[in-house]
């Protein structure tokens, strides 16, 4: 995974770029990252740069093209569907990368009260209901750098809500 963070070093703040290895058996990926960061540049000393002394803990984690990664849903739009993994909450995906014969409808919330726009994927005449706070699967397509967004698909097997699945 391609890291974007900012340290200290020698009382001057430093951006940095590095590639990580992330070993998926570790729970909190956000964790893993911070643990490995401070292995690497904590209490250590670069030339030209000075002795690291602590990390700005806002990172910026771009995933890799093509990664399958879980998310849970947290809004819809006429546009597509927003997902947030633990520490990101800027990943899309557009209306054009959900399963083939998607469409945008409104249902009532769980109170009955409220209509809310949701997606559905219809297959073989049954409507399947992308809902908000769902736990999905989705893969990566690419990082926009200029609006920091992840663009992800639902668009291959075995992606989307994970009830759809079992």
């Amino acid at each position: 995974m391609f890291l974007s963070f900012t340290t200290p070093f020698m009382f001057a703040e430093s951006k940095l770029e590095d590639f990580l290895k992330y070993h998926p058996k570790d729970e909190n990926k956000n964790d893993a990252f911070l643990n490995i960061l401070r292995k690497k540049y904590i209490n250590n000393y670069f030339p030209d740069l000075g002795l690291g002394i602590y990390l700005d803990i806002n990172l910026q984690i771009i995933e890799q093209k093509d990664e399958i990664l879980e998310g849970k849903v947290v809004s819809q739009t006429s546009d597509g569907i927003f997902v947030s993994i633990y520490f990101f909450e800027k990943i899309f995906i557009s209306k054009e990368d959900l399963p083939e014969i998607s469409q945008m409808t409104y249902i009532y919330d769980e109170d009955k009260k409220n209509k809310i726009l949701v997606w559905i994927w219809i297959y073989k005449d049954v409507k399947y209901v992308i809902k908000n706070e769902e736990i999905v699967k989705f893969k990566v397509i690419k990082y926009d750098q200029s609006n920091k967004l992840i663009k992800a698909s639902f668009n291959n097997p075995g992606l989307g809500p994970v009830s759809w699945w079992k």
